[in-house]
């Protein structure tokens, strides 16, 4: 269990299911899936090697920080859950598609990778009638000196294309499941590419994992780099609502290559819950 000798006063009243580490006022909501097996909890070894480094001084800032970032992710969490409910499959590369009727589909960034991003330079859309291919790059995403690679989650012909987009980008992150779709296609075997992709419950547990995963990388990133951070956030060290600010350039590109499959995963990335 975590040391209290630092405990401040909880946020919000403990339930059955509440993590410990809202109980000491660190987390503002998180609950536990683990039974509380705190020796086996990935989030629990990042914030105790986190917590147990800072000194008197510095305890109460870093709690806010990381209240923040759990915040955001525990409410994008219930947003991305509400999904099992609606008509749409994701892509493992986190592609979302909707059917909009029997040959054609749309498709977008999901919300997960859109929080992590923000604000965005422009993005590069295959042309209209183009061939794209199932894994294959069928676009960019242009991000300050990051380029990233957007896989198609289909094969097919595209028949439209998002030109919002091109002048303003950033619909594309604001309002990923709206405004900011960027193709539609008509695919050549939906049923076969839909196999590998997630819906339902299987999406729930799918986006759960994630999210855990990308919070420990998260907070670890935090406990390492505190002083840093808060020395360059905006509004002197005040949490960031864009949580790409969290890491440096290079974990940055390197952690959103690996959840938009540029980068292969390895046993050490993937969070088993």
């Amino acid at each position: 269990m975590p040391d209290k000798k630092h405990k401040t006063t909880p946020i919000i009243q403990k339930t059955p299911d509440l993590c410990e580490w809202v109980e000491l006022g660190v987390l503002s909501y998180k609950i536990c899936t683990r039974q509380f097996e705190c020796e086996s909890c990935p989030l629990d070894r990042a914030l105790r090697g986190y917590y147990d480094e800072m000194n008197d001084d510095t305890v109460e800032m870093a709690r806010h920080h990381i209240s923040a970032v759990s915040m955001s992710l525990a409410a994008l969490k219930e947003r991305l859950i509400k999904q099992q409910d609606e008509p749409v499959f994701v892509h493992p590369y986190h592609l979302w598609i909707r059917q909009i009727d029997e040959n054609e589909v749309r498709i977008g960034i999901d919300e997960l990778i859109t929080t992590i991003m923000g604000s965005i330079d422009s993005i590069i859309l295959p042309e209209k009638e183009s061939q794209i291919t199932r894994n294959k790059c069928c676009g960019e995403i242009l991000q300050q000196e990051c380029i990233f690679c957007i896989h198609a989650p289909v094969s097919g012909k595209v028949t439209r294309v998002n030109h919002d987009l091109l002048n303003m980008p950033n619909q594309l992150t604001y309002a990923p499941n709206d405004v900011g779709w960027m193709i539609t296609v008509e695919p050549d075997n939906l049923e076969a590419d839909l196999t590998d992709c997630y819906a339902g419950k299987s999406l729930t547990k799918w986006y759960c994992q994630e999210v855990e995963w990308l919070e420990i990388m998260l907070l670890t990133n935090i406990q390492q780099r505190y002083s840093e951070i808060g020395a360059t956030l905006p509004d002197g060290g005040e949490p960031s609502l864009e949580l790409k600010n969290y890491f440096p350039t290079n974990q940055y590109r390197h952690i959103l290559s690996k959840l938009l499959g540029i980068a292969s995963r390895n046993s050490n990335d993937i969070i088993n819950v």
